[in-house]
């Protein structure tokens, strides 16, 4: 297979050696299981926007102020074309997933969203992403893109206006998960 062909998944790596932050690894989970051909690229926070600006990427969310705000995970799949002309770019965890079940599917790969579940898995996600996994964006990053989070949404501001970060960030994931102790 030519690496003209090859997906480029973009994520974050984390503090946990080896390890992604973006939504727990899912992205290369399904990757994986749909047996489409990736490489990873690690990028760190203060890289995200001009990175995800410059492969062309949608913003995923709006900051407090209105302005786009770019996340990742980001694939670019160079083996099929865009609108635009260029290769393929996904923003979004689950818009990846559902890109891939449209795209890579096979009769030997059932579906990523089991029929019917597509609705209810997306209200989770939505969720998911604002009470769990927001909140716990400082306990894994590295410090390079932690000095950048600061502005990007009303929680991570918030736990960086306290003294211990990752203590801060501890509690306001247990406040999100709705439960008083992990």
């Amino acid at each position: 297979m030519s690496s003209d062909s090859i997906i480029t998944l973009y994520d974050v790596p984390s503090d946990f050696s080896g390890k992604a932050w973006s939504s727990n690894g899912s992205e290369q989970y399904a990757l994986n299981y749909k047996g489409a051909p990736y490489k990873t690229v690690w990028i760190e926070y203060p890289e995200i926007e001009p990175t995800m600006r410059s492969i062309g990427a949608a913003p995923t969310k709006k900051k407090p102020d209105g302005s786009p705000w770019y996340t990742i995970p980001v694939i670019v799949d160079p083996s099929r074309t865009a609108t635009s002309g260029g290769p393929t770019v996904v923003s979004d965890s689950f818009h990846i997933a559902e890109y891939l079940d449209e795209t890579y599917s096979t009769p030997s790969t059932g579906p990523l969203f089991p029929p019917g579940t597509k609705a209810l898995q997306q209200l989770f996600y939505d969720h998911f992403f604002t009470n769990v996994l927001l909140q716990s964006v400082p306990m894994a990053l590295p410090e390079a893109s932690l000095t950048v989070i600061k502005g990007i949404g009303d929680s991570p501001a918030n736990l960086l206006s306290a003294g211990n970060l990752k203590t801060s960030a501890l509690k306001a994931l247990r406040s999100g998960m709705g439960c008083g102790m992990i």
